[in-house]
Order: C-alpha cells, then sequence, then structure tokens
C-alpha cells in the first residue's frame, strides 16, 4: 500500500465534547457530554500518525470553530459534522459525516437535515461530500423497527462514499459496509467515532498532498482504510472516560462536599452499570444483524 509518496492518514470521525447524546438507561433519559478537548485531540492525532484531522460533532460545528479560534493557521484541517436524520420510510435514525463545510453550509444543513430527500439534494447541489455512515447499526430507540438489507442499500445509493471501518461498530456490521461499497461502487472512508478520546483507532489513507486534495481522492474512491473493529474492553475504557468527565462537570458546577461525596459514590456502580449496558447494546447490536440477514 505504500507508494513513493507515503499514503496520507486521516479519522474522518471524531467527536469532541462539543458533542452530546442521549443515553436511555430503563426509562431514565440522560443528556450527556462527550469528552475531548479539540486542541488536545488535534496534537494526539498528529502524535498518531494523522496528516490531517477533522472533527465531525454531533448536528454542531463548534468544536471545529473552537479549534480555529485557538489555532488559526493550521492548514491541514476542515470543519465537518456528523448529522442526524431519519429514514423517509421506515423512521430509523441515519448518521450522515459532511465534510469541509462553511458555517452558511452548516446552518442551511440544521434546518434540512429533519427531512432526509431535502437534505442529500442540498448536499448534492452544494457539492458537499457526504459519507453514510455505519449502515448496519441501529440506534437504542430504533431496535423495533424495519430496517431491510435492500433498503439500506436503496439508502446508499444516494452517496458516494460510506464507512468501511467504525472502531465502535462489530466486525459483522463493517465487514457488510465494505461488502454493499463493493456492490454499489462505493468509495470507503475509516474513522474511529471516538466519543471519549480514542483518535486514530481507524482512519482513511489515500495518496495526496493537502487536505483538500485528500477529500477529492475520497470522493473519487481512491483512499484504502485500515483500523480496529470493536472490542470491548476499549468501548468500555471510552464510556468510562465520558463518564468521569462528566462527573468532573458536576463537581465543578456543584463545589459542595455533598455532591463530590455522590459522585465517588457513584463511580463503581457506574463501573457495573456501563458494563451492563454495552454488553445488553452489543447483545441486540448482534440480534439486528442476523435478522436482517434471515430477510
Amino acid at each position: 500500500m505504500e507508494s513513493k509518496t507515503r499514503l496520507k492518514r486521516m479519522d474522518m470521525h471524531v467527536h469532541t465534547r462539543f458533542s452530546t447524546e442521549e443515553l436511555n438507561i430503563g426509562s431514565l433519559k440522560i443528556s450527556v457530554k462527550m469528552t475531548g478537548d479539540p486542541q488536545v485531540l488535534y496534537h494526539k492525532a498528529k502524535d498518531l500518525g494523522m496528516d490531517f484531522v477533522t472533527f465531525t460533532d454531533h448536528n454542531t460545528i463548534e468544536g471545529c470553530l473552537y479549534l480555529l479560534e485557538k489555532m488559526p493557521h493550521v492548514d491541514d484541517f476542515v470543519i465537518s459534522e456528523e448529522v442526524t436524520t431519519k429514514d423517509p420510510k421506515y423512521g430509523f435514525v441515519i448518521h450522515v459525516n459532511v465534510y469541509d463545510i462553511t458555517k452558511q453550509q452548516h446552518k442551511r444543513i440544521t434546518v434540512l437535515r429533519e427531512d432526509f430527500n431535502r437534505l442529500i439534494s442540498y448536499l448534492k447541489e452544494q457539492n458537499i461530500l457526504h459519507c453514510y455512515n455505519h449502515p448496519y447499526w441501529s440506534k437504542h430507540h430504533d431496535y423495533a423497527l424495519q430496517k431491510p438489507i435492500k433498503h439500506v442499500y436503496e439508502l446508499a445509493k444516494q452517496f458516494l462514499v460510506t464507512e468501511g471501518i467504525n472502531s465502535f461498530r462489530l466486525r459483522q456490521q463493517n465487514y457488510m459496509a465494505r461488502e454493499m461499497a463493493k456492490s454499489l461502487g462505493l468509495g470507503l472512508v475509516g474513522g474511529s467515532d471516538t466519543h471519549g478520546g480514542s483518535i486514530g483507532r481507524a482512519y482513511t489513507l489515500a495518496n495526496s498532498d493537502n487536505v483538500k486534495d485528500f477529500l477529492k481522492q475520497v470522493r473519487l474512491g481512491k483512499t484504502f482504510v485500515q483500523g480496529k473493529d470493536y472490542i470491548f474492553k476499549d468501548f468500555y475504557q471510552e464510556c468510562m472516560n465520558i463518564f468521569k468527565a462528566n462527573s468532573m462537570i458536576i463537581k465543578n458546577e456543584y463545589p459542595s462536599k455533598r455532591v463530590k461525596m455522590l459522585t465517588s459514590l457513584l463511580n463503581p456502580a457506574a463501573k457495573i452499570i456501563i458494563m451492563g449496558q454495552i454488553r445488553k447494546n452489543t447483545t441486540i447490536q448482534r440480534k439486528i444483524i442476523r435478522k436482517m440477514i434471515k430477510k
């Protein structure tokens, strides 16, 4: 895979502390902040051999703008985000990464994202590179919804690229995504999908001299992907990083001895709850894949 010029690397799916996510624990819904300072993640990515960097926070570009405010002269970074939309037929959640966008484009995407068809039309009209993320994953409240393989293929035809390796998705989910890409002639990207600081676990490789050219190679399908699939202990560590970061936020906002004591007592319970939730989610994802294959 090496040419005269070393293939350049980019983790194309990264979340910072500017991402939030809603978690369901039984009937309880909790809004959780992710962790990872943009500047720290940028330098960590470079130390791990990433030539180019981007952040794809949930429906926001604040992490990208924060980095550019602190490091205005970087020329190996682009503004991106992960857009949450819904399948127009069955209603399940779809995540779409959009790369190298402007503030104005972000604002328009925010308005359109509830309507998948209008969103995709706008992305194509603006020639914005967009990726179908982890196509065989299902969000927690979508478990009961239909997600036929044939329909996933139909959705994928709206994209030039899909995620071939997502380091926090099951090996079979990633394999099926790559097989679909091969069948439809789609390009591949790789990304860690880190929410807790583990940048660089998966990445995209392309022959390019700068970040704009790198994205051009992605668009043309001239990429390779490398990295790790889902590993329980790594995912558990990600979740614990997020829990610890949120505990620190609570301690800083409510610096009383009682709050500090409560958060300390929660730590052992959190480990058990997080392990249980990860195992439950993994089991459900595997069941969904088996159900899809049988159809």
